[in-house]
């Protein structure tokens, strides 16, 4: 009874609007006095394997190099920001209960592996719902971004975005982030394609790399 009243304050704190979750966790990573470089990461598919609509803690399993990643940039002290679409809860398929089981699972597991992440930003709107558009928040909208950019005095034209799926690339490029990378892990190689047709002029941007390549493309790393 403990742990689910400990679950529904955490709850009732990070969901500061409908259907957005912001929880901060590094407060001493922000230097309100000077912009620094932020990593902006997907999680399902770049953190954690890609499972359909993951709602089971025990279904979590990490990425090829995600743990070393993070801790290289935990020992740099760049911020690590999560930013996730969620809309398994705006379809009614489960609660943020779950989401939050299978995040302490995936937390429990950096944890283990002497890291961890330093803010996540989470949104459950649908795609699209009763002819309404989902709101600045869901990714390809850069809504998480700059909330995540605003909190930490994140240095965009220095930060990343990386993610596994090519709407992870247009939140960044929407963003204005300097740099942006679609994984091999997850959905990349099938959204490869999709990625590359983008239209991306002022951002430095990879395709088909994994985090161990990524984080030698990061100088502060």
């Amino acid at each position: 009874l403990r742990i689910f009243s400990l679950a529904n304050n955490r709850i009732t704190n990070c969901l500061i609007e409908n259907g957005f979750w912001r929880e901060i966790r590094d407060t001493h990573l922000v230097h309100p006095d000077m912009a620094t470089p932020v990593l902006f990461l997907d999680r399902d598919g770049t953190i954690i394997d890609h499972v359909h609509y993951i709602r089971d803690p025990g279904d979590v399993k990490l990425c090829a190099h995600a743990a070393e990643f993070i801790k290289a940039a935990n020992r740099a002290n760049i911020p690590t920001i999560l930013v996730t679409n969620q809309s398994a809860i705006g379809r009614g398929y489960f609660g943020w209960e779950c989401f939050l089981a299978v995040q302490d699972r995936m937390d429990e597991l950096l944890y283990a592996e002497g890291c961890h992440l330093s803010a996540v930003y989470a949104c459950s709107d649908v795609p699209e719902k009763d002819g309404h558009p989902p709101s600045m928040y869901r990714k390809p909208q850069p809504g998480m971004l700059l909330k995540g950019a605003s909190d930490f005095n994140a240095a965009l034209a220095r930060s990343w975005m990386i993610g596994d799926n090519s709407t992870d690339i247009q939140a960044g490029v929407a963003a204005n982030v300097g740099n942006a990378c679609l994984v091999s892990s997850g959905l990349g190689k099938a959204e490869a394609q999709k990625a590359q047709s983008l239209e991306i002029s002022d951002t430095f941007f990879r395709c088909g790399q994994s985090l161990a390549d990524v984080r030698g493309l990061i100088p502060e790393m």
